[in-house]
């Protein structure tokens, strides 16, 4: 029997975009508003998406809105994830105190400083991400979102979703 699996070749050939949008909302309120201003219909993805990056393990809040009539999927994804480094000090003979000091990681790395990822998988025209990035800076709390150029990723494998 043969078996079926994806490449990174064929990830390349799919037809997805994605906007970095840097703001300093929570996901569930930008969810909120991207369905109320832009007439999505963003629903949360359960159980977050986890994987472990650069040997931590980072969950990544996601939200999906499957455009059925223009056979678009979309996906709201958290691009950064908050992990706690435990680092003992001690402090006398058999005595230790455990310090923490914490990082981030991030789904996309090449676009660290963006909170969330916006992935467009279908058709969708160049012309139609311009406007839809337009509409997003309007949103307030929104301070820029952009298109990324997905040739630029090196992480594609988290982008499957």
């Amino acid at each position: 029997m043969a078996a079926n699996y994806l490449t990174f070749c064929e990830l390349d050939e799919q037809d997805y975009q994605i906007i970095a949008v840097h703001t300093v909302l929570q996901d569930y309120k930008l969810a909120y508003l991207l369905n109320n201003d832009l007439g999505f219909k963003f629903k949360r993805i359960v159980p977050d998406l986890d994987y472990v990056i650069e040997g931590k393990k980072a969950f990544f809040s996601s939200f999906e809105f499957e455009d059925s009539k223009n056979l678009i999927d979309w996906y709201l994804v958290k691009n950064k994830y908050k992990v706690k480094n435990i680092e003992g000090k001690s402090v006398g003979l058999f005595q230790t105190e455990d310090t923490f000091t914490s990082s981030y990681v991030y789904l996309q790395p090449e676009v660290k400083e963006a909170d969330f990822i916006v992935k467009i998988q279908g058709d969708f025209s160049a012309s139609k991400l311009k406007n839809l990035t337009q509409q997003i800076n309007k949103i307030e709390g929104i301070v820029t979102a952009y298109a990324v150029d997905t040739v630029k990723l090196n992480h594609k494998e988290y982008l499957i979703f």
